[in-house]
Order: C-alpha cells, then structure tokens, then sequence
C-alpha cells in the first residue's frame, strides 16, 4: 500500500509540474477570456485566467495521480506474473546446468 502512494503522488508531481508549464501557454493560445477589460482595470480577465489556471492545475494532479496508480497496477502485475511463471520457483532445477568436468 505504501508503495501505491508513492506512486499517486510521484504522478501528481508530474501532473501538477507539467501543467504549471505548459497551461499558462495554452490558456494564453487557444482561450479568450470571456471578460472584457473595461478602461484601465484588467482585474476581471487575470481572475478569469487565474482560475482557469487553478482549475487546470488541479486537473493535472488527479490525472497525474490516477495514472501513478495505473502505473503501480501494471508494475504490480509485472511483478505477480514473474513470480508465478513456471520453472522461477528456487526448487525447480530444471534448466540450470551443473559444473562440466
């Protein structure tokens, strides 16, 4: 269980400091802001971009961290598979080639 925490939260990292780079870029790209600046205040569109930000950025830690722990699943499976495979046992000798003389 330890193990799966640290992978959620090793994938919220990622997510969380891939979307503190990339989203102000995106957000500047690919959105306008749905406030119209009004004379000399441009308080209303950098709240609007704030939360945006915020909102993206929380996005990006539970992406992140469900996908840590879809990582720790595959890993895990990995793991169970190899030890269940045939002939990985420590008493089957089967294959293993003694001293030649």
């Amino acid at each position: 269980m330890k193990h799966a925490l640290y992978f959620a939260l090793g994938g919220a990292l990622i997510g969380i400091a891939l979307t503190t780079w990339l989203a102000p870029g995106l957000i500047t790209w690919y959105f306008k802001p749905p406030v119209e600046m009004g004379g000399f205040s441009c308080t209303a569109p950098i709240q609007w971009a704030l939360r945006r930000l915020q909102r993206v950025q929380l996005w990006g830690v539970v992406v992140g961290g469900v996908l840590g722990l879809v990582m720790y699943g595959v890993v895990q499976m990995r793991h169970r598979r190899k030890q269940t495979q045939p002939g990985s046992s420590p008493d089957s000798n089967n294959n293993e080639q003694g001293p030649r003389s």
